[in-house]
């Protein structure tokens, strides 16, 4: 179970430096921590655990989360500045025109 839980957060690390906009990003997001998202049916599986194994499995599929939460949200911000960068790059007004 440790083997899985450190391959999915390699994946999921992974999947969201690779999102190219917020669309691809939530797309992730929902991959891993939607209703049926992979970290979501470990969390499920979690019940069919011994009860010596369940509270470090839980730790670090907490930990898990949490990096995955904290790497979403520095990427999204990322991601939106760069969005507003490319839109301020567009529509660039020339102070100087009368009227």
């Amino acid at each position: 179970m440790k083997e899985r839980l450190h391959q999915l957060q390699e994946e999921a690390l992974s999947s969201l430096q690779q999102a190219a906009d917020l669309k691809a990003l939530q797309d992730v997001r929902v991959q891993f921590l939607g209703k049926k998202g992979t970290l979501t049916e470990v969390m499920k599986g979690m019940r069919e655990l011994s009860a010596e194994e369940r509270p470090v499995i839980g730790s670090l599929v907490n930990t898990l989360k949490d990096k995955f939460e904290t790497s979403f949200a520095a990427r999204q911000a990322e991601l939106q500045q760069q969005a507003i960068a490319a839109k301020m790059a567009n529509e660039k007004i020339d102070v100087t025109l009368p009227g």
